[in-house]
């Protein structure tokens, strides 16, 4: 889709970790394992990641402030002792890349969630993305950082908000990326009738709310992208489709099926892609 978006997490396009993620197939932990400890290698970090790749759960303490940030024990420390700035500076490709291969590797190794609240590897990748945030912030390690906050289980709303303004003012107004981000983790977390143990910490109306207008704002920042016309309309479609699966608001789901034909129509007025095509026809049938 023409829209202006990168994929996440954010890494150097045709870089080492880039090259991995594209593969067809499933490429192998060990493989990713390997990459990700050569990037760490060239920042003088292989001893520290290693290791943290290996530590279990109950070795690390965490905090948590009232801000929804966490602190963790060993890896802060052991981190932000090795972090040499110079080296992060000269090596901008390969801190960008540690980070993605740090989250992709969570993911592969956590299942289905990358959650810097019980995954190791997840906590690890928080660590060098906050530490390495701490002496150069930037676009690409904000917008990582913000992304794997909203990967949570049940990460405190207003943290991830937080972070993604932080991402939002580094990256520009031409960067639509992280602003979406947003918007798909808060649609995530508004899936009518379904209960996948998260605890939301916002009644599900007010998630409905922010979601529509995260949407809604992205409409008017890129009014020329589809993004906030066929986001809207696939949240929109999704509720629909889930309220007639389990025969709740009849009514309502028609109109929100409705709502998502008018977005898919706009959203195909500023792109040709076909899978706008598809949505707004799917969008179009009658539950």
């Amino acid at each position: 889709m023409a829209s202006g978006l990168r994929e996440l997490p954010l890494r150097t396009p045709d870089g080492p970790v880039d090259r991995l993620l594209q593969e067809p197939i499933l490429i192998p932990s060990t493989e990713l394992r390997d990459t990700t400890l050569q990037l760490a290698d060239q920042l003088g970090l292989a001893g520290v990641v290693a290791a943290g790749l290996d530590t279990e759960l109950y070795e690390i303490t965490s905090t948590v402030a009232e801000d929804g940030t966490y602190s963790y024990f060993p890896f802060d420390d052991d981190i932000a002792a090795e972090l040499d700035p110079e080296v992060l500076a000269a090596n901008e490709d390969v801190v960008l890349d540690l980070s993605a291969g740090l989250i992709a590797l969570a993911a592969r190794d956590g299942g289905t969630r990358v959650d810097p609240e019980t995954t190791p590897g997840a906590m690890l990748a928080y660590s060098f993305l906050r530490q390495s945030g701490l002496l150069d912030q930037s676009c690409d390690l904000q917008t990582n950082f913000a992304f794997l906050v909203g990967l949570g289980i049940s990460p405190p709303t207003n943290g991830v908000q937080a972070e993604t303004s932080r991402a939002v003012t580094l990256c520009g107004a031409e960067d639509p990326t992280p602003a979406w981000a947003y918007a798909k983790y808060l649609a995530a977390l508004t899936n009518v009738g379904s209960d996948d143990g998260r605890t939301l910490d916002l009644p599900p109306a007010k998630l409905r709310e922010l979601a529509r207008s995260s949407f809604a704002q992205l409409r008017e920042n890129y009014p020329d992208l589809p993004l906030g016309y066929a986001g809207e309309a696939d949240l929109l479609l999704d509720w629909a489709d889930r309220s007639d699966a389990i025969g709740w608001q009849p009514f309502q789901a028609r109109a929100w099926r409705e709502e998502a034909v008018a977005l898919y129509s706009l959203a195909r007025s500023t792109s040709a892609d076909s899978r706008l095509l598809l949505g707004h026809a799917r969008a179009g049938r009658r539950g």
